[in-house]
């Protein structure tokens, strides 16, 4: 019910209301972020999630309102995610500037260097960032959480975190052909 609801809803805003006049249009659609972020289940939960997320048509949908309107269809995401285990939840409240699960970022360059010497981690030269940020990351499958547990992160260095799809969607002409 809920879907068939959202879905009348995005039927009769979302492209009805692109100017005709735009040429160019970035949309954002936040919910496989969702899905990634509330995983508990491994990349196994998010693809059967994203398999009954993809039934509700909104993308396809979304896609073919696009086409009719005349534009190219782009797909892309702002990063890549990774299933890993965690070797210790790191307990630095305030003393680290960002708590991510597979990356810390600090100010202060001997709790970097310390929080690296107690846990598997790699210390980031530095290269491309403030001369006052020191940053540690996770390596391969781990991540700074609970040890054993398992979670879908990103922000790590692996190719699957920053390696981004960008893929055209091409449509079928009048006689079914892409």
């Amino acid at each position: 019910m809920i879907l068939s609801i959202m879905k009348q809803i995005y039927l009769s805003t979302c492209c009805q209301n692109i100017n005709p006049k735009v040429n160019v249009a970035g949309l954002v659609i936040n919910a496989l972020d969702g899905l990634v972020h509330g995983s508990i289940q491994g990349h196994e939960g998010i693809h059967a999630e994203i398999k009954v997320w993809m039934r509700n048509g909104y993308l396809v949908q979304l896609i073919e309102d696009l086409f009719s309107k005349g534009f190219e269809v782009y797909l892309t995401s702002d990063h890549g995610n990774k299933e890993s285990i965690g070797i210790g939840r790191l307990s630095q409240g305030v003393l680290a500037e960002t708590r991510g699960q597979r990356v810390r970022t600090y100010r202060d360059p001997d709790m970097c260097k310390e929080t690296a010497a107690n846990y598997s981690s790699i210390r980031w030269p530095g290269d491309g960032l403030p001369k006052d940020v020191y940053v540690l990351l996770s390596k391969n499958n781990e991540a700074f959480i609970t040890e054993g547990e398992a979670v879908i992160g990103h922000g790590g260095i692996s190719l699957e975190e920053v390696i981004v799809p960008f893929v055209r969607v091409k449509g079928k002409n009048d006689n079914g052909e892409v």
